[in-house]
């Protein structure tokens, strides 16, 4: 697996950041309130952005495992806000903390794969490297 891609989208003067690692695929979007910050902030995203899924990878077993009371001890804040999201509905059925993948991607994307692919395919050909 290759390792995390940051790039600006074009269209928008680079107001809009693509994050790429592994299964996860994020686009950020930021209007500047002073100049400057919307590179900051996008520099920020994606220093933070290096370790996600490599923390997330690392805790897996855990995030498959059904949420009890009290919760797993996570020692990644994504693993433990995955964790957090799903707690009130263990008391009621069997969950995990993945649910939240599911949920998060379903709820975004709402559409088929062949659809996210086409999607993916055409932000690949409209990005430009990082200037950092």
């Amino acid at each position: 697996m290759s390792g995390p891609v940051a790039a600006l989208l074009d269209g928008g003067g680079g107001a809009r950041l693509h994050l790429q690692h592994g299964p996860i695929d994020l686009i950020i979007g930021a209007e500047e309130a002073q100049a400057g910050a919307r590179a900051r902030a996008f520099r920020a995203a994606a220093d933070r952005f290096e370790t996600v899924l490599s923390v997330l990878v690392d805790e897996l077993p855990l995030l498959r495992m059904p949420v009890t009371s009290p919760p797993a001890s996570f020692a990644g804040p994504v693993a433990r806000r995955m964790a957090d999201a799903v707690a009130r509905f263990s008391r009621k059925t069997f969950i995990t903390p993945m649910a939240v993948v599911f949920d998060t991607a379903n709820s975004a994307v709402g559409r088929g794969s062949s659809a996210i692919s086409a999607s993916v395919s055409a932000m690949a050909s409209s990005t430009r490297k990082v200037p950092w």
